[in-house]
């Protein structure tokens, strides 16, 4: 009894280490390695338009939350892993008619200021 006791408790320990590990080590990136949107480029594909964001420490597993703006009025909120975004025909055909479209994109903790696409 003693010996499963010991093994399930160094099991539990290495998963909480390992854990605290990986918060320590997310919260000690983010001092260092500050996420910043510096712009958002916008690019034609058969699938319609993506919206790419660019800028400091942005990577590919990043959660984006985008909050797009078309000419002061109709506003769409998308949810993307990485920095780029493809717009639904819906939501290209709101861009493709707005002579004014900005963002704000939020990854973690990190919200951007208003971005201007076009």
């Amino acid at each position: 009894m003693k010996r499963i006791l010991e093994e399930n408790v160094s099991e539990f320990v290495d998963d909480y280490c390992q854990e605290a590990i990986a918060e320590i080590e997310e919260d000690i990136e983010s001092v260092f390695f500050p996420k910043k949107v510096d712009s958002v480029t916008a690019s034609s594909s058969v699938d319609g338009t993506i919206l790419s964001a660019e800028g400091e420490n942005i990577e590919e597993d990043d959660r984006m939350n985008w909050q797009i703006l078309f000419d002061g009025g109709n506003m769409i909120e998308k949810s993307s892993v990485g920095p780029s975004v493809i717009l639904s025909e819906e939501d290209n055909d709101l861009y493709v008619g707005a002579s004014h479209v900005t963002a704000v994109i939020s990854i973690g903790e990190y919200v951007s200021g208003t971005i201007t696409i076009k």
